[in-house]
């Protein structure tokens, strides 16, 4: 999906497990589930006890920003077709990818694409029972881009990456979604330079959580 604000501000709740303060999300440690309601056309499928075991927000050059929601439940109900309830439009536009900012070590840099995971890691236990439970036993947070390298030119390749810290700058109407990784841990890489295209250095490393930050701060100022 290509997400606006609107329907960010009730899915990142969703994702990592607690409502804004402020306009600021962080991660928690308990998820809260919802109840996920399908329409299939031959039927209509309720699943409760719903968590996000992980999320992907991604983009490329020539798109919007799209969000990937991969969601286990505990149970579900079948119901006859038509049943699906009313549900109101949520306006907004969407977030673009040529609006994106990209800003590594206090530095800015052109992003040709990128993808932030944030992978809950639900274990899922019956204990005898076809009701399950499902907890969230970790969480892991990467970060994966790829920018434009030109020799000579500036670029990450010259940033010696150990813990830095990156963000993500999206702007759309009157919003603004900042997506913060205040210690980004990436192994050195080289550029990859295929023959007659674009050359591209290519980052792939994990946040990390430390005493004083969380592994990601997501800010979302909307003010429609």
């Amino acid at each position: 999906m290509s997400p606006n604000a609107q329907e960010l501000a009730r899915l990142l709740p969703w994702i990592l497990g607690a409502e804004a303060e402020s306009c600021v999300y962080c991660p928690t440690e308990c998820l809260s589930n919802r109840t996920v309601t399908v329409d299939k056309v031959t039927q209509v499928s309720t699943y409760t006890g719903c968590l996000v075991g992980r999320a992907v927000f991604y983009g490329r050059q020539g798109s919007d920003l799209q969000l990937s929601i991969d969601v286990v439940g505990t149970g579900s109900v079948d119901a006859e077709p038509g049943t699906f309830p009313s549900v109101d439009h949520v306006p907004g536009t969407p977030f673009r990818f040529a609006d994106c900012e990209f800003t590594l070590l206090g530095a800015d840099y052109r992003l040709l694409e990128f993808a932030l995971t944030i992978d809950n890691h639900l274990e899922a236990g019956f204990f005898g029972s076809p009701q399950g439970q499902l907890t969230a036993v970790d969480r892991t947070v990467r970060f994966a881009c790829a920018c434009p390298f030109v020799p000579g030119d500036q670029s990450p390749a010259t940033v010696p990456l150990v813990g830095g810290s990156t963000s993500l700058i999206f702007s759309s109407d009157d919003s603004l979604l900042t997506f913060s990784l205040p210690t980004w841990q990436v192994p050195l890489a080289g550029p990859q330079v295929p023959a007659r295209q674009q050359s591209a250095l290519r980052l792939n490393g994990v946040a990390r959580r430390t005493d004083t930050s969380p592994e990601l701060v997501i800010t979302l100022e909307n003010n429609n």
